[in-house]
């Protein structure tokens, strides 16, 4: 399946979103289906870990629709733990630093509503899975 690869904003060193198509079918469209609901908008969001630091993430603006599936890909050191903490409610809830813009799950906004809100909607895969799971 091919994919397109589109820029998610000025993220460090720039890591690229990719999204899988079906080929043929314009954005919103997913096995066949058309979704065109956003399920994840983020609106100019920047993000430093202290009031000192540099962004992580600078003026970042996304939307994934319902149905997408999503790789986020880049150097290290690029924001991508930082994105995806900021898509799982990580930043603002459990991280702390200045925050910019706003990311949208589901409509509500991750300042507004709880970390086990969010986490009935967003699953992530750690890198190392070994290190994130202990048996």
């Amino acid at each position: 399946m091919p994919r397109d690869i589109i820029e998610a904003g000025s993220l460090r060193d720039g890591p690229l979103l990719s999204t899988a198509r079906l080929p043929g079918k314009p954005p919103g469209h997913r096995f066949g289906k058309a979704f065109m609901a956003a399920i994840i908008e983020m609106d100019g969001v920047s993000f430093s870990y202290g009031a000192e630091a540099e962004h992580a993430l600078d003026d970042v603006s996304l939307r994934v629709n319902e149905g997408d599936f999503v790789g986020i890909i880049g150097p290290s050191g690029a924001g991508k733990s930082t994105l995806a903490a900021c898509l799982s409610g990580a930043i603002p809830h459990h991280f702390t630093g200045e925050l910019f813009g706003s990311t949208l799950i589901a409509g509500k906004d991750t300042c507004d509503v709880t970390l086990t809100d969010i986490s009935r909607l967003v699953g992530s895969v750690a890198q190392d899975i070994d290190a994130a799971v202990e048996i």
